[in-house]
């Protein structure tokens, strides 16, 4: 009876070790409180783009101005059609007015996007290559195209909503 118990029990006794108060402490280690601990040595900025990628960045912004200069000079015409659809039956003339006038909208904010697809695209095609000069501005450029398209997007879906399938 007590031999298939034999194997749990001395098991069990591994566990009853005598508490004697020499746990590890968890204070500072010495090497922990060292000044000449390695560090890592500071980033060096990427170099700045040179004159053939400021040129491509600079025509990529302008796309960029393009894109929310269309879209804001189309906004107010187009937002006043598209409210007057609201609330309109499907196929009524008001309606598809309001959907002629989503889809300009919807169309006058693809230089703004073609813009970030193309700023996105060189800046993967750069770090692909090992390339990292003019990073930074090719991430403030992203940053600036990312931003014009969202707040296209964000003008544009209350308009959207509003409208009936």
């Amino acid at each position: 009876m007590l031999r298939p118990l034999l194997p749990a029990l001395l098991l069990l006794s591994g566990c009853a070790a005598r508490d004697d108060g020499a746990f590890p402490s968890l204070g500072i280690r010495a090497v922990e409180s060292r000044s000449d601990a390695i560090t890592t040595p500071p980033a060096t900025p990427p170099a700045p783009a040179d004159a053939a990628l400021r040129t491509r960045i600079d025509s990529i912004r302008a796309d960029v101005d393009a894109g929310r200069r269309d879209f804001d000079q189309a906004f107010p015409g187009a937002s006043r059609t598209i409210r007057a659809g609201h609330g309109t039956a499907s196929g009524s003339e008001r309606w598809v007015a309001a959907q002629a006038a989503l889809s300009a909208l919807e169309a006058s904010r693809a230089a703004a996007s073609a813009a970030l697809a193309a700023t996105d695209s060189l800046l993967a095609d750069r770090i692909a290559a090992g390339e990292t000069a003019g990073t930074d501005e090719l991430l403030a450029l992203r940053g600036d195209a990312q931003r014009v398209v969202d707040d296209q997007a964000a003008r544009i879906a209350p308009l959207r909503a509003g409208l009936s399938a």
